[in-house]
Order: structure tokens, then C-alpha cells, then sequence
């Protein structure tokens, strides 16, 4: 908990990942996990600044839009690569 780094969100309808900078806020290892709580982690986001969140707002918003308009049979996911700050 709390450790901070950048990663990279794969999202297909974008030419390049956003890169985005996170920080760990809570952990489940899988031997505490149950079906209410499973294994994982909280990520927040932060930002340098609201323009910087708006920009990847707007962006995320837009790969989404083109997704469905292309096809709304599937739910495309994103890929992130995570690495340590």
C-alpha cells in the first residue's frame, strides 16, 4: 500500500497508451480473498493537475465511443502494463 507508479493503458482504439501514474490504496492477497472481496487492488489515479485529468478523461471517452460505434456486439477491455515509479 502506497507504493506509486506509471503505467500503461492499451486501449485499442488509440494509437498510443496512456500512461498514467497511480498509487496502490488498498491490497487483497489471494489467500484473504472471498466471493464479497476478492483478490486485487485499489488503484487511485493521480494527476499533475486537472487539465491532465481532463485530457485523459476526454481521451478514454472518445476510444469508448469509437468502440461501440464500431461494434456494440462486444465490450472491448483495455490492457494495462504497470511499472514501478
Amino acid at each position: 500500500i502506497g507504493t506509486e507508479f506509471v503505467f500503461a493503458l492499451v486501449v485499442p482504439q488509440l494509437t498510443e497508451p496512456l500512461r498514467l501514474k497511480g498509487k496502490v490504496q488498498w491490497v487483497t492477497k489471494v489467500e484473504d480473498a472471498t466471493d464479497e472481496k476478492p483478490a486485487g487492488m485499489g488503484i487511485r489515479f493521480l494527476y499533475e493537475d486537472p487539465d491532465e485529468r481532463k485530457r485523459v478523461e476526454d481521451a478514454v471517452e472518445v476510444a469508448w465511443s469509437l468502440a461501440s460505434a464500431f461494434d456494440s456486439s462486444s465490450d472491448p477491455q483495455p490492457a494495462a502494463v504497470a511499472t514501478s515509479a
